[in-house]
């Protein structure tokens, strides 16, 4: 997996700059206008591991070039790829000087490597288990480019005399052998790109054509065509009297001839066609949302051909969305999301696009707005997984420094994908929930709906933020002769200071829900937002006693849970009332009580979103869903 890249002049990026692509995630998006940078990158890793023309930075002398470089920063298992006794030493020494990498960072690109690093250890790795390291060629004399690190690599291989700096150009193209980059440009010739003998379908393609090949072709086939071949040259030769024919390099031909031969003349003249009923349309002739389309359906189609591969696949496209209706959008997202899915290693899929109408549909990744800042291209990342929430809270804490365009046309995107979305013979449904805490508990009791419903559930950031997209959908979930198949459900607690909502009843398929507390049947129900129940209720306190008393029990859930020890306080101060069915009233909570776990225990760093995470552990057979989850599962089927 590369988590980020080390570049330097090319094309917009002129400075040495960090380019970030993964905290873990597969699937990475970089948004922005034209010119911001985005193909940029497509364009440096598909030089880097393909090789290609340079396109240098206006900016830059020309003599620049000496120093310019591609240097990703990779996350490797170590029983992933192949390696000599040699090269592990290599990948080890290099790879344990990152890991252990503690210098206080002096400039960003440090910081930002040391950042990844932490990211990476997050995910569970460590020297043990992955090799971990930045390491590049610079593009005229490809020499091994480490920014920043490598003259403190070498000292470190002075130190062993059995291996030399300089090796590590081994290493590299070991490391570029591995895998397979595809690069979709936007203008890619549709039919060049599906021809079978295209450079782009044979990085694609499985060695076990070329076998079944040189299988059919016997080694004495070779000789005895080899043999005839000669003799009809050695008799024109006889006729020339001052020429001669003879072989540049060789003068044989070897199986690999033929299976190049065989390959090209028979796959050459077979043409991607679009089947459509009984109809048959040669991709040329397709429209070019179709062209692209067919392409990304391509790489589906082969990526998936074999479930375990001994490369790994990183699959860049630009703007996939392009010359496409909205509607068919979401479809595209939806497969390029499953193609990480498809096989082993996992393949990492980069796209780029202006439309931030994808974001709700993909369920995880990293997204990455681009925009230019004073002497180097800025990146603002988000968690696809909780964007809005992320979106919102980041925008808030840069006071406007944020850009507002993420913050705008990510949401007004949403809001015409979902509205689109509905409209589907298969529609989609949604759920808009406060946090991203509330969406584990949703996706895990609801997750029979997210597969066969197509159901999303979006966190926004808190109450203001749901209310907001409730009044945005109104309008347009108003008009009843749209027909819309699709739901939308908000869903919020209930706060002490209970905010007005007025609700459209003309919306048939929009409805919103907050989760409060029935104290006449002791009980958490989910209401209409306007109902008069008004007793201050977090989804916390709606959970079941079952799965609680579960987690308690399980120490090794919430060791990284901060401060777990003031829940096991309150909960031996507290008479616990067996049998109920939310958590209010197990723990009897007064309001002081209440009010010292929300302080000192729930709000409290991560630990919503932590506790959530051991708490569905705890029940990962859904035996104790809670009971106001079969209200919110009867809305979405309708």
């Amino acid at each position: 997996m590369l988590l980020g890249i080390g570049l330097k002049n090319y094309k917009v990026y002129k400075n040495i700059q960090f380019i970030p692509i993964s905290s873990g995630a597969s699937f990475t998006a970089y948004l922005g206008p034209n010119g911001i940078g985005k193909t940029s990158i497509f364009e440096a890793l598909d030089r880097f591991f393909n090789g290609g023309d340079w396109i240098t930075n206006n900016e830059s002398k020309k003599d620049s070039d000496d120093s310019a470089f591609v240097s990703p920063l990779f996350l490797i298992p170590i029983n992933e790829i192949s390696l000599t006794k040699k090269e592990k030493k290599l990948a080890g020494l290099l790879s344990a000087f990152f890991w252990d990498f503690s210098v206080a960072p002096y400039n960003s690109f440090v910081k930002s490597i040391i950042e990844s690093i932490a990211a990476a250890a997050t995910l569970g790795c460590n020297k043990d288990t992955h090799y971990l390291f930045v390491l590049g060629n610079t593009y005229k004399t490809n020499e091994i480019e480490i920014p920043f690190f490598g003259n403190d690599i070498k000292k470190i291989f002075e130190e062993h005399i059995d291996v030399n700096f300089e090796e590590l150009a081994d290493l590299l193209k070991k490391i570029k052998s591995h895998y397979r980059y595809i690069y979709l440009p936007a203008e890619a010739d549709s039919l060049t790109f599906s021809k079978m003998e295209s450079v782009y379908i044979r990085k694609l393609l499985d060695e076990d054509i070329k076998k079944k090949i040189q299988d059919s072709i016997s080694k004495n086939s070779i000789d005895d065509i080899n043999k005839k071949l000669k003799e009809f040259i050695d008799q024109i030769n006889e006729t020339l009297d001052q020429y001669v024919y003879k072989g540049k390099r060789k003068d044989q031909l070897t199986v690999n001839d033929l299976i190049e031969r065989i390959f090209s003349a028979y796959f050459g003249i077979k043409v991607l066609h679009k089947k459509n009923g009984g109809k048959e349309t040669t991709i040329k002739d397709l429209s070019s949302g179709e062209k692209r389309q067919a392409l990304i359906d391509l790489s589906y189609a082969l990526i998936s051909r074999s479930e375990l591969k001994d490369y790994r696949v990183i699959l860049a496209i630009d703007e996939p969305d392009a010359s496409m209706h909205v509607a068919a959008c979401h479809d595209q997202f939806e497969k390029i999301a499953r193609i990480p899915t498809l096989c082993k290693p996992v393949p990492q899929v980069l796209i780029n696009t202006h439309w931030y109408g994808f974001i709700p549909v993909i369920r995880s990744g990293t997204a990455h707005s681009l925009s230019r800042g004073e002497n180097s291209i800025e990146f603002f990342s988000f968690n696809l997984e909780n964007f809005r929430e992320h979106i919102n809270q980041n925008f808030t804490k840069s006071h406007g420094k944020y850009p507002k365009e993420v913050e705008l046309k990510s949401y007004q995107d949403m809001i015409q994908s979902v509205v689109v979305s509905m409209l589907r013979d298969k529609p989609y449904n949604w759920i808009f929930c406060e946090g991203l805490s509330d969406k584990i508990y949703l996706s895990h009791y609801l997750s029979d709906l997210i597969e066969n419903r197509s159901l999303r559930i979006v966190p926004l950031g808190g109450f203001k933020q749901v209310r907001r997209v409730y009044e945005y959908l109104s309008a347009p979930l108003s008009d009843k002769e749209a027909g819309f198949r699709g739901k939308a459900l908000c869903i919020v607690d209930t706060d002490a200071q209970k905010e007005h909502v007025e609700l459209r009843k003309d919306a048939k398929n929009l409805f919103f829900k907050r989760l409060v507390r029935d104290e006449s049947k002791l009980e958490v129900v989910a209401l209409d937002v306007d109902s008069q129940h008004s007793f201050p209720t977090e989804i916390e306190f709606a959970l079941r006693e079952e799965v609680f008393k579960t987690l308690l029990e399980s120490p090794g859930l919430y060791k990284g849970i901060e401060k777990f020890s003031v829940l096991q306080e309150i909960v031996k101060e507290t008479s616990v009332t067996e049998g109920s069915n939310n958590l209010y009233d197990y723990l009897n909570l007064g309001p002081k009580q209440k009010k010292r776990l929300m302080n000192e225990f729930f709000d409290i760093d991560n630990n919503k979103i932590s506790f959530a995470k051991a708490y569905i552990a705890c029940d990962p057979d859904r035996s104790f869903e809670p009971k106001w989850i079969e209200t919110i599962r009867q809305i979405i089927k309708g």
